[in-house]
């Protein structure tokens, strides 16, 4: 074996280009100072404003200078109902709260026994490891039952002493069953009765029964077991002969059951889709009330009148069940991260989200800022209007998706949409579909060159489609090089858009705008590059804004906004870009900004304001006055899994999945800063427009800094 000796010189150039990778990626965050004190906010001398009226206040604290902003974020999300923020090791799975404690299921296969009196203090707490993913916790008697997904089944008694024992292929839902039993959800292997073993042996399958679709999610009441499947809904079982399970009923649902609560005749099921509501009075033929669009349900869990449910990144949701056939939203709580599990203990509920963390929140305060609760619809695509037609409801755009279906086989998929005053325009699996708006006409298929499609863009009588080029076309002429491209189409006539040109492209395409002829594109990881349309059927590449080395080695998603001449490009790990685009033929690199750790992947405008994603969770705000030097200037709050966002009618429009949009007022930044000193300020932000709580943020270099009482916005009296 040879070994490989390191010389000097080739040390100190490894040693040389990771300096300068780190400089280089530094350098645009070095031009500002930092302030001599660490910023701090203390109080205010006025809590309340009007809708309409400028608010000014007289703020003290600590550290502030000619660099400090503050920034007002309404709190749309109910955050103020969060009372303590627990932070663990890692993201919760699975939950159970047992007296004055709490069992935590994390993603990194342990279960933590967590004292309600002092939970900060977890190094102190029990814990057990297992192989699998946490998928279960539950208590029988002074027994603590842990299930995982590896399908091993943990029996911890009083004294913390655990017994381990595989009883299955997967676990996903456990249930106390009569005389002692225990019911488990295990997989395809259906359901389990599983009886309890003495000191030395571990629990006994004593009956089994095999249910289609894949058992997830096991509860009982009595003599009878309600099991959520994968892809066959609800079944109900009799189990008065826990030796042999017989099969009462069955109820086909939408989507994949994740969760089961029973109240009273009703059972609440969560699933991927949504939440179904079933009426069980009669346990042999159950009826379904109702479906709830509201994408993946991950718990349920009903207090009286009142079911709550985890809906992943939308957060809690408070559901009004007094009517079952018409259940109602009355409350939400968006803390910006997914929910996976939670418990309810009074008037309190703990929060386990997937960025490990445990939150403890006041139920009464959901219920506030009724106008902001999230709306959830059925299409699982984006839909984009042109800036001059007006939005259309859900209720219109599912009367255009019926039309659809109506027409076309039923596993056609969508990949978006995008339409004006006359006509819908979408990318299928069958290609480009045209659909009249006005009712009338069948939807027609246009044959195109774009056999993938990605996007599309509609400026004026001109559409265009991106995506991957077909073989077919390569064969004709279109080098391996260039299988991604745009294709423009005339709409003159709904009847049949008319191919007008082809543009291939090297790298596929991310984004495309139309401005006064001209078309900028971005490529994935590469940059983008500018066209000019006025002749449409002989486009001519104009020049390219690209990355110097090295950011462009970590460019790997793209989105970005014009304002004027100017360019911002939201570049993945390369950070925010600025671009002097006043010349198209030789676009000019002004500058960037690359956060620590950040990955860009979303961008919005309104203004003199910039609001970009950061794929870590982040929502952050820039202020562009002057357009050349972007100044981060808040971090607003965390967002999880953002797809899109928009900035519409003074709100932000934020998809954090692909079932439901969460409304946020844009922030208020202040317009005038009167330091008197590094502790005092008078400050005044602009006319809020919506009423409601208010966060005051500071922000500096180094952070934010918030105050914990909130600003009330009233509207005015008449």
């Amino acid at each position: 074996m040879r070994l490989v000796h390191w010389k000097p010189l080739t040390i100190l150039g490894i040693s040389a280009v990771y300096f300068g990778l780190t400089v280089a990626l530094a350098l645009p965050l070095l031009g500002h100072h930092r302030p001599s004190e660490a910023l701090r906010l203390e109080s205010v001398d006025r809590r309340q404003g009007s809708v309409g009226q400028p608010l000014s206040i007289r703020l003290k604290g600590a550290g502030f200078d000619a660099d400090t902003r503050f920034t007002l974020v309404h709190d749309s999300g109910n955050q103020q109902a969060i009372e303590r923020r627990i932070a663990m090791f890692s993201g919760v799975r699975t939950m159970l709260q047992d007296g004055s404690h709490i069992y935590l299921g994390t993603g990194d296969r342990r279960v933590w026994k967590i004292d309600l009196n002092q939970p900060e203090n977890q190094q102190g707490a029990n814990r057990w490891s297992m192989n699998g993913q946490p998928t279960a916790l539950l208590k029988r008697g002074e027994t603590l039952w842990i299930a995982s997904g590896q399908g091993e089944l943990i029996q911890v008694a009083v004294d913390g002493q655990s017994r381990k024992t595989r009883i299955a292929g997967t676990i996903l839902s456990l249930a106390p069953g009569r005389d002692n039993t225990l019911l488990a959800a295990a997989g395809r292997q259906g359901l389990l009765v599983l009886k309890p073993g003495d000191e030395t042996n571990g629990p006994d399958i004593i009956g089994s029964l095999d249910i289609s679709g894949s058992a997830l999610a096991v509860t009982n009441r009595g003599e009878l077991a309600f099991i959520g499947t994968a892809t066959a809904g609800l079944q109900i079982c009799d189990l008065s002969d826990p030796t042999s399970p017989r099969t009462l009923a069955r109820l086909n649902l939408t989507g994949a059951v994740q969760n089961i609560s029973l109240q009273g005749s009703l059972a609440l099921i969560g699933t991927s889709l949504g939440l179904s509501i079933v009426d069980i009075a009669d346990p042999a033929t159950p009826v379904l009330l109702n479906h709830l669009q509201m994408g993946r349900v991950n718990q349920v869990l009903v207090q009286g009148d009142l079911a709550y449910l985890a809906t992943g990144e939308t957060g809690l949701l408070q559901l009004d069940l007094r009517d079952p056939h018409r259940p109602l939203i009355t409350g939400h709580l968006s803390p910006g991260e997914a929910i996976h599990a939670f418990a309810l203990n009074g008037e309190r509920v703990f929060l386990g989200t997937q960025s490990a963390e445990l939150l403890l929140a006041d139920l009464n305060r959901i219920a506030e800022h009724p106008a902001w609760r999230p709306n959830f619809y059925g299409r699982t695509f984006p839909v984009h209007p042109t800036p001059e037609t007006a939005p259309l409801s859900e209720k219109v755009l599912d009367e255009v998706l019926t039309r659809l279906r109506n027409q076309f086989p039923e596993k056609t998929s969508i990949t978006t949409m995008i339409y004006n005053a006359d006509t819908f325009y979408l990318a299928t699996s069958q290609g480009l579909v045209s659909l009249a708006r006005n009712g009338t006409g069948r939807p027609e298929v246009t044959a195109s060159g774009i056999t993938e499609i990605s996007g599309l863009g509609l400026a004026g009588k001109t559409l265009y489609l991106y995506g991957k080029i077909g073989a077919e076309e390569e064969d004709s002429g279109t080098s391996a090089q260039n299988r991604y491209g745009v294709e423009l189409f005339s709409i003159d006539e709904f009847a049949e858009p008319r191919p007008l040109t082809q543009i291939p492209t090297a790298h596929p395409i991310s984004k495309i705008h139309i401005r006064n002829n001209h078309m900028y594109l971005t490529l994935v990881g590469q940059g983008g590059q500018i066209f000019d349309l006025q002749d449409l059927r002989h486009p001519q590449q104009l020049g390219s804004f690209q990355l110097p080395w090295p950011e462009q080695t970590f460019a790997n998603s793209q989105d970005f906004v014009l304002k004027g001449e100017t360019l911002y490009l939201a570049n993945g790990r390369a950070g925010l870009q600025v671009f002097d685009v006043s010349d198209p033929v030789n676009p000019r690199r002004l500058g960037a900004l690359n956060p620590p750790g950040g990955h860009l992947s979303r961008i919005a405008l309104h203004e003199d304001r910039l609001f970009v994603y950061d794929y870590n969770g982040d929502l952050q705000l820039y202020d562009i006055t002057n357009p050349h030097e972007p100044w981060l200037c808040g971090v607003l709050d965390r967002i999880a899994s953002l797809n899109t966002l928009e900035v519409r009618d003074h709100k932000l429009l934020l998809e954090p999945t692909t079932y439901s949009i969460i409304e946020k007022a844009l922030p208020l930044v202040a317009e005038k800063i009167d330091l008197k000193s590094s502790a005092l300020a008078e400050i005044t932000f602009p006319p809020p427009v919506f009423p409601g709580n208010y966060f005051l943020y500071a922000f500096d270099n180094r952070g934010r800094q918030v105050l914990a009482d909130l600003i009330r916005v009233e509207e005015p009296q008449k």
